[in-house]
């Protein structure tokens, strides 16, 4: 039925098999080692797993993205609903847990710098950041696909409140400055990290326009949906751009190093995007189940219904002087005439009700021009 049509359906899902897609990356893509006179590929997420002094946390974290990707990509195929939200946040959860173990036991070595730096951040602006980025994901996203819903209103604006807060707070330790808004600047000065702190300057600028749009988009008009989609352009831009810099930086080091090798150029840009598809696309698991949860647990836009009464062009008075006219020469002419060519059926009135709703979600979602709009509801109103 037409109250059932949700026309975010097909995004959601597609974002959820990119997402899996990702994963799975994290899992399949090797690395390269190079050797005095060789240069190996070797797969370490297999590889870990028949080393015997490994302890089963390292291989269960090692073995986790190809099956989470999998599970991922058929979860997008198979479900749909709060059973797939539901599904996505607990392989989200239970990445957290593996995390936890694997630095209980050791092994923030095996995976470098992204758990090695959330462990040496502090730990109440650790908390802070990422609730602020829970809360401008999944408040900024909600709100693209149900655009008057004042839940995701709500929740992207507790987002983007707590992340110019944490600007703000003195919580950092005094030698990387004393309050997140200054630490940026202070990295300019210093003409060996210009690279990363001008990405972290442009993702603190994305990030305030972003929550700062999340704050003042809190009314159902026709603007909300336009705000929520900018707000979270401007996140994803914000840490793009500081992976960017750090891309950037890691490039800038291997070519001032004397008798680089290409390998070596071509080792650290694997090691680079392997570590962003195994560790950032299982910490997005979260904020995309919340998304998708949100976005079910509400219902979908209303379609609009078009008054066919009001739009249909009354051709019946116009015609019945001439059908009157004709009658008797039709008659005459009968015993003349071949059978009569099929009649191209009518549109009822009651599904017409239905079609032109259709055809307006289809407009409203951008999927036809206004031209063919035109153009199929002329036809529609020529059949009824």
């Amino acid at each position: 039925m037409a109250a059932e049509y949700d026309p975010s359906e097909g995004a959601r899902k597609r974002n959820i098999i990119w997402l899996g897609i990702v994963i799975l990356l994290g899992f399949l893509l090797p690395a390269i080692v190079p050797a005095w006179q060789e240069v190996k590929v070797v797969f370490p997420n297999v590889l870990v797993l028949g080393e015997e002094q490994v302890p089963i946390g390292v291989k269960l974290f090692c073995l986790y993205p190809g099956i989470a990707g999998v599970a991922v990509i058929l979860l997008a195929a198979l479900l749909r609903g709060i059973a797939r939200s539901i599904v996505l946040l607990g392989l989200g959860a239970l990445f957290i847990v593996l995390l936890l173990v694997l630095e209980g036991e050791g092994g923030r070595g095996a995976v470098g710098g992204p758990i090695g730096a959330l462990v040496a951040s502090p730990g109440a602006m650790v908390v802070i950041e990422h609730l602020a980025f829970l809360g401008l994901f999944v408040g900024s996203r909600a709100r693209c696909f149900r655009p008057a819903s004042l839940a995701a209103a709500i929740i992207g604006t507790v987002g983007g409140g707590l992340y110019l807060v944490s600007l703000v707070l003195p919580l950092l330790p005094p030698e990387a400055g004393s309050i997140e808004l200054i630490r940026p600047f202070r990295a300019l000065e210093n003409k060996d990290t210009v690279i990363p702190a001008l990405g972290m300057v442009t993702m603190m600028g994305c990030l305030m326009a972003a929550s700062t749009l999340c704050i003042v988009n809190v009314r159902r008009n026709s603007y909300a949906e336009g705000l929520a989609r900018k707000a979270f352009e401007l996140l994803v831009v914000a840490y793009v751009s500081l992976f960017a810099a750090g891309m950037a930086e890691a490039a800038k080091r291997l070519v001032s190093q004397p008798g680089v090798r290409g390998e070596l150029v071509l080792a650290a840009l694997l090691e680079t995007i392997k570590s962003l598809c195994w560790i950032v696309g299982p910490l997005l698991l979260i904020p995309v189940g919340l998304t998708d949860l949100l976005v079910n647990l509400l219902p979908p836009p209303a379609v609009p219904v078009v008054p066919v009464d009001m739009v249909a062009v009354p051709v019946a008075p116009v015609a019945a002087p001439i059908a009157a006219y004709a009658a008797p020469m039709v008659e005459a002419a009968a015993p003349f005439a071949g059978p009569a060519p099929p009649v191209a059926p009518g549109v009822p009135r009651a599904d017409a009700r239905t079609r032109f709703a259709e055809l307006k979600q289809l407009l409203d979602d951008g999927l036809i021009t206004p031209d063919e709009y035109q153009r199929k509801k002329t036809e529609l109103l020529e059949r009824l």
